[in-house]
Parts: C-alpha cells; structure tokens; sequence
C-alpha cells in the first residue's frame, strides 16, 4: 500500500510541476490542467476524511495541513 502511496504522491509532484511551468506539458496541458483539479478534490477529500476521523491528534494537526495544500492545489489548479 505505501508503494502506491508514493506512486501517487509522485505523480501529483509531476502534475503540479507541470502546471507550474516547471516541466513542459507539451500535447498534455489540458491533461495536466484535469490533474490539477484531480489533485484540489484528492485534498479536500483528504480534510473531509481528517475530520470524520476519531483520532484527535489526525483533527488537530493534519485537518490543517490538508487545508493549506487544498488551498495551495487549488491555487495552482486555476492558473491559466
């Protein structure tokens, strides 16, 4: 399972940079422009799921967390 959570976390690295101009697109812009938004929903399914969770210390420090990278995501994600 942490085998696919790295493979996923490399390729939101990849799909923010991408969208950042820091990798060229090329013919995939407008699927890296999708992935971007892909990216916004994962974290803020993420928040949703830190405060369903009955863990305290997940709610207090990674509900936070999740809301600066959704915000962050969503930045990148509306940039032309």
């Amino acid at each position: 399972m942490e085998a696919v959570g790295l493979v996923v976390t490399v390729l939101f690295a990849l799909i923010i940079a991408a969208k950042a101009g820091y990798l060229r697109a090329g013919r995939l812009r407008r699927l890296v422009s999708v992935g971007a938004w892909v990216v916004f929903a994962y974290f803020v399914l993420n928040i949703v799921g830190n405060l369903a969770s009955t863990a305290s210390l997940e709610k207090l420090i990674f509900t936070p967390v999740s809301v600066i990278l959704a915000a962050l995501a969503w930045r990148v994600a509306v940039e032309k």
